[in-house]
């Protein structure tokens, strides 16, 4: 059971592994809504805030990756997959159960995560229907975030983190995106230590990512809308940490000195 709301993220890693289920779905209004997601966050970034995106596959760490930079006082982390909840009276969660008719969990009163990868796994079209309703609920929800911290003069730079960051065109909005990888035998070991996964199914997580834009591996050119850099994390955190930290500040004089210009 979940103790929190349902986050987005947790409805897309949800589905990767069920058997979609018959519903009839409305596929003209949500794709329209799909469309107006693939929208950049903002008509233009900040002139002087850093916008970073920061985006990988699953276990990649990129979270790592965005609490370890969100700590730093001139840094604003915004963490898309935990923007959206889920909950009972939601109109979200309404649109959510009336679409995919996956119901409510007894427990928590949200929408149910195990019936609703059952529908929408292995489905690209339903996925893409619930991609439809979750990515605008987000993206409204991020302009609003985007818009109090560039008014924040503290504030240097806003983290972006999203999984599907390049698919959704949220990219658009950034000044530079990090793509956190590491080898998927690397990936498949931290899932099944750190989350206790089978191999079978942190291999199917990893399988399930790869027609994400730049989740895939191989070249990013004329994938990413804006300046780019390849994080790879095959060590340990603390080697990860510092890796960050220090591409981290090479960035932000890089930025500074164009502002400067």
């Amino acid at each position: 059971m979940l103790s929190g709301g349902l986050r987005l993220g947790l409805i897309l890693a949800a589905a990767r592994s069920f058997t979609p289920l018959s519903h009839n779905l409305n596929l003209s209004r949500s794709l329209t809504g799909l469309s107006s997601a693939f929208q950049p966050l903002m008509s233009s970034p900040s002139s002087t805030t850093l916008v970073l995106g920061i985006t990988g596959p699953i276990a990649s760490g990129k979270s790592t990756v965005g609490r370890t930079l969100g700590a730093r006082r001139e840094v604003a982390y915004i963490e898309t997959d935990k923007l959206v909840t889920y909950g009972k009276g939601e109109n979200l969660t309404r649109e959510i159960v009336r679409e995919f008719g996956c119901g409510l969990d007894g427990a928590d009163d949200e929408v149910d995560r195990a019936a609703l990868g059952r529908v929408v796994f292995g489905d690209r079209k339903k996925m893409r229907q619930l991609e439809s309703l979750v990515w605008p609920a987000v993206k409204s929800t991020v302009k609003g975030l985007l818009e109090t911290h560039f008014a924040n003069e503290e504030i240097a730079c806003v983290l972006l983190e999203s999984a599907v960051l390049l698919d959704a065109g949220w990219d658009e909005t950034c000044d530079h995106v990090w793509v956190v990888r590491s080898d998927p035998a690397v990936a498949i070991d931290r899932m099944v230590t750190n989350r206790g996964m089978s191999r079978d199914d942190a291999a199917g997580r990893l399988e399930g990512q790869k027609e994400r834009k730049g989740l895939g591996g191989g070249s990013l050119e004329g994938i990413v809308r804006c300046d780019w850099t390849v994080i790879d994390n095959n060590g340990t955190e603390g080697e990860l940490v510092e890796n960050i930290q220090a591409n981290f500040v090479a960035l932000m004089q890089k930025w500074r000195q164009k502002q400067d210009e």
